[in-house]
């Protein structure tokens, strides 16, 4: 008989191990399981650098010395023999002398600057013993920055250090540094007297390297295609495309120089905006980022599925560009996959959807930086633009003559039926009425046309915004109300003339007035595009004992339009 003997240990330690092994899987970003962000992000922070720095001979001054700058040009630490000489052993010496600017802004920090002077005596069978020491100053400075010990020079020489902090400089790339090298000598009898000279001058810089800046520069709108590379070309180079439809995929090939440094390989990943302007793409006041995949932005990604996201694209397409970058579907990209020259151009290439935009509108669109930083500059005719189609619209009014049959004192009437619309609009849209009324005297409401003398029923008491019709009581007016017949949008009606509005907060006979005004009025709205929608609108009348015995009439006009 075999027993089976659990181990809870052993049990834990599996489970542990495979929750560890999951993680570990997890963290290390491949393969890669959603798109945004990537994870661990890929963007890669510029640490500091040094260098050493030797006098350019720009400001070069020596006192009782003599040699040139290129003299004391090598390193302390392996000097070349070649050393400024004093004229005798019984002066002062001194070096003035300047370095070429740092790559970068000196780094500001205690002791991370350094100057290093290789000093020895001027005849070291004196017995006298020299001193010397070395400052910082700057071009045009009237007082030393930062000043070393005095030191006694032994035989054979020595380096003298000075640290100092970049906080000191009045000019933050270091390009007025100077240093000051002075040897003092000693007196004293003939055979006591000594000088100083100098073997060799550096200046160890700690720098901040300078980061590269980015100018978004070209553009040109393509059709898409299932591939890294796109379809034809829509338009040319920062040309606006346009017809841009509702549903369609495009591609977009733009460009970024890079300026003042190389930008490295995985440094830097960017996100793609659009936004709207009627001035050009620069003047536009907001900005929004693409959306994701599938979102509800009227602007998005979009997935083609036969090619993979992030992949290197295998050609340029932009005259401009030198370098190719990725074939991105959303934000935010991979950071960029190869490295970028000073100078150069890298090719991006964004793949975009139509989700709905409005129509008759022209749309930008540009890079920024991943963390929502802005790039140091956009050329004016860089942005790529592009114009969606007119939308479509269609509405239609049924019937077109409506009657109240006979008005009596003793009722509130309304007409035997209503008016109908019917509304197919590609985006959102306004439908308006404007009451013709008595047209000849500018009067809104039923007026006689026939009969004497003329009469009219004005109103809802002379275009109020709402009123409550009695019997007896001159008024007229409308309400209206959407069905459930179509597809899209929610249509939004004006409360002025909502039914649901107008009966539950004040009465059935409660009306909206109508006027002649030289403005529309608007009845209704949708946001987005609808097909086949209805608003339907009734008309109400009340007449007094006032009224001529006459046929009464109204001309109301329906107009339909898209934002």
């Amino acid at each position: 008989m075999t027993k089976l003997v659990k181990n809870k240990l052993g049990n834990f330690l599996l489970t542990y191990l495979i929750f560890l092994l999951t993680i570990s899987w997890l963290l290390s970003g491949w393969p890669r399981i959603w798109k945004n962000p990537s994870i661990p992000p890929n963007v890669k922070k510029a640490e500091a650098a040094t260098e050493r720095q030797s006098p350019d001979g720009v400001v070069f001054a020596l006192i009782e010395l003599t040699g040139a700058y290129t003299d004391v040009d090598d390193d302390p630490d392996s000097p070349d023999g070649n050393w400024l000489l004093a004229t005798n052993n019984k002066v002062d010496t001194t070096v003035r002398a300047s370095f070429p600017t740092p790559t970068g802004n000196p780094t500001i920090g205690a002791n991370l600057q350094e100057f290093r002077v290789l000093f020895r005596q001027y005849d070291e069978a004196q017995t006298g013993t020299p001193t010397a020491r070395i400052e910082l100053w700057e071009t045009g400075g009237v007082v030393a920055l930062a000043i070393s010990s005095e030191i006694s020079l032994p035989v054979g020489g020595v380096v003298v250090s000075l640290t100092w902090d970049a906080t000191l400089l009045g000019t933050a790339d270091g390009s007025a540094v100077e240093v000051y090298a002075f040897g003092f000598k000693t007196g004293g009898g003939p055979g006591t007297r000594n000088s100083v000279e100098v073997g060799a001058i550096e200046w160890n810089v700690d720098y901040s390297p300078l980061a590269p800046t980015f100018t978004q520069n070209d553009s040109r709108w393509y059709w898409n295609a299932d591939s890294v590379q796109p379809g034809g070309a829509m338009a040319n180079e920062n040309t606006t495309s346009t017809n841009a439809t509702s549903s369609a995929v495009y591609r977009i090939r733009m460009n970024i120089t890079i300026g003042t440094a190389d930008l490295t390989t995985s440094t830097q990943a960017f996100k793609l905006q659009y936004g709207t302007s009627t001035t050009g793409c620069p003047a536009v006041p907001s900005w929004s980022d693409v959306g994701g995949l599938a979102s509800g932005v009227i602007w998005r990604g979009y997935d083609n599925t036969g090619t993979d996201e992030e992949a290197t694209t295998t050609s340029t397409l932009l005259g401009s560009s030198n370098v190719r970058e990725s074939y991105e579907e959303a934000n935010p990209s991979v950071a960029n996959l190869l490295a970028i020259a000073n100078g150069q151009d890298g090719e991006w290439d964004w793949v975009v959807q139509n989700n709905n935009a409005p129509g008759s509108t022209t749309y930008c669109f540009r890079m920024i930086k991943s963390n929502s930083t802005l790039l140091d500059g956009y050329n004016a005719d860089g942005y790529p633009a592009i114009v969606t189609e007119a939308p479509s619209l269609s509405c239609s009014v049924t019937p077109s003559t409506l009657s109240f049959g006979t008005l009596t004192t003793s009722a509130v009437s309304e007409t035997t039926d209503t008016a109908t619309t019917t509304i197919s609009s590609g985006s959102a849209f306004y439908l308006t009425i404007h009451d013709w009324g008595d047209y000849l005297n500018a009067t809104s409401g039923l007026y006689a046309a026939t009969g004497t003398p003329v009469y009219n029923i004005a109103s809802a008491t002379n275009g109020r915004a709402t009123s409550t019709l009695s019997n007896g009581v001159d008024g007229y007016g409308i309400k209206a109300a959407t069905t459930t017949f179509g597809s899209g949008g929610d249509i939004t009606t004006a409360q002025r003339y909502n039914k649901y509005y107008l009966e539950g907060f004040h009465a059935t006979n409660a009306v909206g007035g109508l006027q002649t005004t030289s403005t529309a009025i608007t009845i209704a709205s949708s946001t987005v595009g609808v097909t086949t929608k209805e608003i339907v609108v009734t008309h109400k009348a009340a007449v007094s004992g006032s009224a001529s015995a006459a046929d009464y009439k109204d001309t109301i006009l329906y107009t339909c339009g898209v934002y």
